[in-house]
Protein backbone atom coordinates (compact mmCIF):
# COMPACT_ATOMS: atom_id res chain seq x y z
CA UNK A 1 0.00 0.00 0.00
CA UNK A 2 0.99 3.46 -0.45
CA UNK A 3 0.76 6.04 2.31
CA UNK A 4 -1.85 5.79 5.74
CA UNK A 5 -4.46 3.20 4.94
CA UNK A 6 -7.93 4.86 5.93
CA UNK A 7 -11.60 3.27 6.39
CA UNK A 8 -13.83 4.17 3.76
CA UNK A 9 -16.50 5.92 5.08
CA UNK A 10 -19.74 6.84 3.68
CA UNK A 11 -21.57 10.02 2.69
CA UNK A 12 -24.48 8.70 1.95
CA UNK A 13 -24.57 10.10 -1.64
CA UNK A 14 -27.04 8.82 -4.49
CA UNK A 15 -25.93 8.50 -8.17
CA UNK A 16 -22.21 10.33 -7.19
CA UNK A 17 -21.26 12.42 -9.92
CA UNK A 18 -24.16 12.07 -12.24
CA UNK A 19 -27.11 14.88 -13.54
CA UNK A 20 -28.79 14.26 -10.03
CA UNK A 21 -26.30 13.38 -7.67
CA UNK A 22 -27.65 14.15 -4.28
CA UNK A 23 -27.58 13.24 -0.32
CA UNK A 24 -30.58 12.54 2.09
CA UNK A 25 -30.17 14.51 5.26
CA UNK A 26 -31.19 11.80 7.30
CA UNK A 27 -28.28 9.71 5.97
CA UNK A 28 -25.91 12.52 6.33
CA UNK A 29 -27.05 12.38 10.07
CA UNK A 30 -26.59 8.80 10.38
CA UNK A 31 -22.67 9.10 8.93
CA UNK A 32 -22.35 11.40 11.52
CA UNK A 33 -23.23 9.41 14.35
CA UNK A 34 -21.63 6.92 12.47
CA UNK A 35 -17.98 8.56 13.02
CA UNK A 36 -19.18 9.66 16.09
CA UNK A 37 -18.97 6.00 17.56
CA UNK A 38 -15.86 5.15 15.59
CA UNK A 39 -13.91 8.05 17.35
CA UNK A 40 -15.57 7.51 20.79
CA UNK A 41 -15.04 3.50 20.96
CA UNK A 42 -12.91 2.72 23.32
CA UNK A 43 -11.50 -1.59 23.63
Amino acid sequence: FMGIPTPNIFAGGENMHGRFEYVSLQTMERAVDTIIGIVAYKD
